[in-house]
């Protein structure tokens, strides 16, 4: 079995690759579960400039797939699956992933 690390600063602002090709997000935080050890979900950060008007959404880690020759996470979805998603707000972190997000595994 081959084991691929990253460390969390290569995560966090990492771009991720919509299924047309085009930049959907940046992965804004990695939230880990403290007792268990297993990422419980990735904030992803849309639209804005410079963190201001940016929506997050609460993507499960298996949504993702890393492209080792692009070097960019991948998902199965375009910016415009997003926007009938509410997404949360930046005061008031989830402690799940948005399950209505489980289903954009590439």
């Amino acid at each position: 079995m081959t084991v691929n690390c990253m460390t969390a600063t290569q995560l966090s602002n990492a771009k991720i690759v919509g299924e047309d090709g085009r930049t959907v997000a940046r992965i804004a935080e990695i939230m880990l579960d403290t007792t268990g050890g297993k990422i419980v979900y990735v904030a992803l950060a849309i639209g804005g400039v410079f963190g201001c008007g940016e929506r997050l959404f609460a993507v499960p880690w298996a949504a993702f797939h890393y492209d080792d020759a692009a070097a960019v996470f991948r998902i199965d979805a375009t910016v415009a699956d997003f926007t009938c998603v509410a997404g949360f707000d930046k005061d008031a972190w989830p402690r799940a992933a948005d399950q209505r997000l489980a289903g954009l595994a590439p």
